[in-house]
């Protein structure tokens, strides 16, 4: 059987297919040699040189061939992101989550997070883990109570936070002082029946009592 590109499929198996759309049918471009060398076989490449960009994501096949990317694929990671833009961006084209955060990099696009930084409010969780949380991760008070989302989702008694709260809500035993005023005022955050009566000059109580009182 007569096959002209010596790729092993016959010219009556190729037809008059043109795969890659270049006025060239198959069954005289080979599936197997790549001319330009390009990391795309000429039946795939609609232009043989190395300026070509097989797969529209704004990167030449031999840039993607450089930078380890697939010339056929825009995007080669998967996140969501192409691997022209990744490069663009700083992002590894070949890794979903370039921060380790547990977002992958077109998720933090998506939620205006830093790609390139696994804790975008310097709140000491990181994205993704805000994100499950259902806490902001580009605030560090999410439910603005004065404590920081770590410290109220951790605890660490050496220095002085004993308590786990709800990063989601200021008051989290319901006992119309915020977290923050309580944990300044040395009573229990999480327990309704500890609290201070604001006999003593202290901001912190004064305001959450203003507050519950007057707003």
């Amino acid at each position: 059987k007569t096959d002209s590109d010596d790729d092993g499929k016959g010219d009556s198996e190729e037809g008059i297919t043109d795969t890659d759309g270049d006025g060239l049918i198959d069954a005289i471009e080979s599936s197997i040699v790549d001319s330009d060398s390009d990391g795309v076989v000429d039946e795939l490449d609609a232009v043989n040189n190395g300026d070509n960009d097989s797969d529209g994501d704004g990167l030449s096949n031999l840039e993607e061939i450089t930078s380890g990317t697939d010339p056929l694929d825009a995007d080669s990671d998967d996140d969501g992101v192409n691997d022209g833009k990744e490069i663009t961006n700083g992002t590894d084209p070949l890794d979903a989550d370039s921060d380790n955060d547990g977002l992958n990099d077109g998720d933090e696009e998506t939620n205006g997070t830093d790609p390139l930084d696994a804790d975008s409010d310097n709140d000491f969780l990181n994205d993704g883990d805000e994100i499950t949380a259902g806490t902001d991760p580009l605030d560090q008070d999410t439910d603005d109570d004065g404590l920081g989302d770590n410290y109220e989702l951790t605890t660490d008694v050496g220095n002085g936070n004993l308590y786990i709260t709800d990063p989601l809500n200021p008051d989290t035993d319901g006992d119309s002082q915020e977290d923050g005023a309580e944990v300044q005022n040395g009573t229990d955050p999480t327990d309704p029946n500890s609290k201070t009566s604001c006999l003593i000059f202290n901001p912190f109580c004064w305001f959450a009592t203003f507050v519950d009182i007057f707003l």
